[in-house]
């Protein structure tokens, strides 16, 4: 019995948002209340009261079953998701075309939003030590991706002048 949100209530929201190892532990014991926390995401259900062994062994099994869903490198903010195991991008459920350079670059930024990165900064971890081009292209490749992500109610793509680039979450 959470204050503000029901269990079901949070694991839809943390469903929506995050693909995370979820074990519910509830005093509800009815069949009903498992099937619909399995039903809407949760990966285990364990009722109270129970036993300290078994919540560790029902961890270790959520997190084994989770390891490779844990070892994609993917990050999400919001409606927001940059996948670099696949190369992909969704905003709003929708795939947005995109290179992989502008995916990386993305994805740099997602990871730690409200941190403003250099163009040096993104150039060593993007291009590589060895890039020996222009330095302004990370700044056209920041412009097609604003072009392509559009405005957005949770977050921008914000230019800190004279310093660099951050994802600013509003």
């Amino acid at each position: 019995m959470m204050p503000r949100m029901d269990g079901l209530s949070a694991t839809m929201q943390i469903r929506k948002e995050k693909n995370v190892p979820i074990l519910l532990l509830s005093a509800k014991t009815e069949d009903a209340d498992k099937i619909a926390g399995l039903a809407i995401g949760a990966d285990d259900y364990l009722t109270k009261p129970f036993e300290p062994q078994e919540l560790i062994a029902r961890l270790r099994a959520v997190l084994r079953r989770a390891k490779p869903m844990l070892d994609v490198k993917r990050v999400d903010l919001f409606n927001l998701s940059v996948n670099l195991s696949d190369f992909t991008v969704t905003l709003d459920g929708q795939k947005i075309d995109m290179p992989p350079k502008e995916i990386e670059l993305l994805y740099m930024l997602v990871k730690t939003p409200m941190h403003v990165f250099t163009r040096d900064d993104l150039l060593r971890e993007i291009w590589g030590q060895d890039y020996t081009g222009d330095s302004r292209t990370v700044d056209v490749h920041i412009k097609r991706v604003r072009e392509k992500l559009g405005d957005n109610k949770h977050w921008r793509l914000t230019t800190v002048w004279g310093v660099g680039y951050k994802i600013e979450v509003l």
